[in-house]
């Protein structure tokens, strides 16, 4: 019994490449003539099987699917997790001081009074995320340069401009609203809240003296916003233990 068959062609060329349509080339023939001079090809024939011509052309490269082509166009936006970093709820701890001002009273165990200290809660984060926001919107190239405040997302560039701009309308809007739905009372804290902030942001934080005012303020107006939304009335002494806690705790800090 013979063993396999095989038949080469092969095509060289001679001489410096030129353009396809004037290529000149020379046929090496071994064992038979070329069939096709387009192609290298290798006839295997075996004893009780017809031969089989495998063929070398160009290299293919898969293409992706359409479905996965649908799936990145479908790809979100709006970075989601930058967003909700870039609202710090971390800070979210300062707003339990809603509480002080029903706890002082002793009221806080109403199912009533209990539900609208949350509402205060939820709407001060949410106003509070809306000052952060404005805040890295406005000290984003001064962030860049900082290696502590480097990684903020608007800073890094990981959450455009314009959507932390819009979230920060968008939180302070819908805080005002829940807090409008509890009492009017406690949308005029709101209210306060978020332009004592904005003058801090824009003005006040390059004030010595007044930058502490303002950030000691801040906590004073959320103690405020717990009796606001609990019509609990405020005395003397819990206003002058609020204010002055709030100092030291902020000059402390500084």
């Amino acid at each position: 019994m013979s063993g396999p068959e095989v038949r080469c062609v092969a095509i060289a060329r001679i001489g410096p490449p030129a353009p396809p349509s004037d290529a000149a080339t020379t046929e090496i023939e071994v064992g038979a003539p070329p069939s096709d001079a387009a192609t290298t090809e290798i006839e295997v024939g075996l004893p009780h099987a017809p031969p089989r011509r495998i063929t070398r052309g160009a290299v293919r490269h898969p293409q992706p699917p359409a479905s996965s082509k649908r799936i990145a166009e479908r790809a979100p936006t709006v970075p989601l997790a930058a967003l909700v970093r870039a609202c710090r709820p971390r800070q979210w701890v300062k707003n339990v001081l809603v509480l002080a001002a029903p706890a002082a009273a002793g009221i806080l165990a109403r199912p009533d009074v209990a539900g609208q200290v949350a509402a205060a809660f939820v709407c001060f984060c949410a106003l509070s995320s809306a000052t952060y926001l404005l805040n890295d919107v406005h000290d984003r190239d001064e962030d860049r340069h900082d290696p502590a405040r480097r990684g903020r997302p608007i800073a890094a560039g990981e959450l455009p401009v314009r959507v932390a701009l819009a979230a920060a309308l968008g939180l302070a809007l819908a805080g005002i609203a829940l807090a409008a739905a509890v009492r009017p009372a406690l949308a005029a804290v709101g209210v306060g809240y978020l332009a004592l902030t904005a003058a801090y942001t824009l003005w006040w934080r390059r004030v010595a003296v007044a930058d502490i005012a303002a950030v000691a303020g801040g906590f004073v107006l959320r103690a405020l916003a717990g009796a606001a939304a609990t019509s609990v009335p405020l005395s003397r002494w819990f206003m002058l233990v609020t204010s002055f806690g709030a100092l030291f705790l902020v000059a402390g800090k500084r």
